[in-house]
């Protein structure tokens, strides 16, 4: 029975079962167990900084923090819940910024993967939340670390999985692939690779082209410019990017640019006389 569970955990772990021995995948029990009392009748550490990340209560969030620099709680600031996330990947993964400022401040470490290689930077991104990007990007957070395919089994022997066997994507694949401006600005700012692939051959730059059906436009004559512009709420500010492709020589040219202006409600519809990137792509 269900309820029984935690019983029958006590009684293997009492029997010498281990549960801390790893599976393929490198996770234990403890890892897997999504059950709180079966978790600590395992001897697993309980997760006080994520129920009070969970509950999205600073008063709480900050009674643990406490208690964790007095040395009353058996957890560190990075211990993982059973997905491998830390409190601050979980604070950046529910999109409470006040929760990411105050676990930064602590000395929360920006930049643990959870099983599934996702960092706190990941999730901020795929999130779209540009101030939680920034405030871990200020920390130091790595703007070019991939997380992994969900859907890769080490057991298969396919070569297609021997030569890709992760998902391989960054913080700007996600940015991109939502048409998050602001996010992709941020990261760009701290050199991340427009170029770089996942594991299917896609770029951030793919994922942006893939917004839009015509593959927005970039004619080079008497300055640059961009044509077709979408109006998205996610691009309110005064920045925008909008990338085509770059052709082979003797071609019109087109490649990556990045935009910036104004119009009255902030959103940047249409820009003229632009300068293009050197070597962009």
């Amino acid at each position: 029975p269900i309820d029984k569970r935690a019983i029958c955990a006590k009684l293997l772990v009492a029997g010498k079962a281990d549960p801390r021995l790893q599976d393929m995948t490198g996770e234990t029990p403890i890892d897997a167990c999504a059950d709180e009392e079966i978790r600590l009748a395992m001897g697993g550490a309980p997760l006080h900084l994520h129920k009070a990340v969970q509950s999205r209560n600073p008063k709480d969030l900050g009674d643990c923090l406490a208690q964790l620099r007095a040395g009353r709680l058996e957890v560190t600031l990075d211990s993982m819940n059973q997905a491998g996330d830390t409190a601050l990947n979980l604070a950046a993964d529910t999109i409470w910024r006040e929760g990411v400022d105050m676990l930064l401040a602590a000395g929360a470490a920006v930049g643990l993967p959870n099983y599934g290689g996702r960092t706190p930077l990941h999730s901020a991104a795929l999130r779209g939340h540009h101030r939680i990007v920034q405030a871990l990007l200020d920390q130091g957070a790595s703007t070019n670390c991939k997380d992994v395919d969900p859907d890769h089994d080490p057991r298969f022997k396919s070569k297609s999985f021997e030569e890709n066997p992760q998902q391989h994507r960054t913080p700007l694949h996600y940015a991109a692939g939502l048409g998050n401006i602001a996010c992709m600005r941020l990261l760009l700012e701290q050199r991340s690779d427009v170029n770089d692939q996942d594991s299917q051959g896609q770029t951030p730059l793919h994922l942006c082209l893939q917004l839009r059906e015509d593959n927005t436009q970039l004619d080079w004559g008497n300055g640059a410019q961009i044509c077709g512009l979408e109006k998205r709420p996610e691009w309110n500010g005064r920045f925008a990017s909008i990338i085509g492709p770059k052709v082979s020589k003797g071609e019109e040219h087109r490649f990556p640019v990045l935009l910036e202006g104004d119009t009255g409600d902030g959103v940047l519809l249409k820009s003229t006389n632009l300068q293009a990137i050197p070597d962009a792509v």
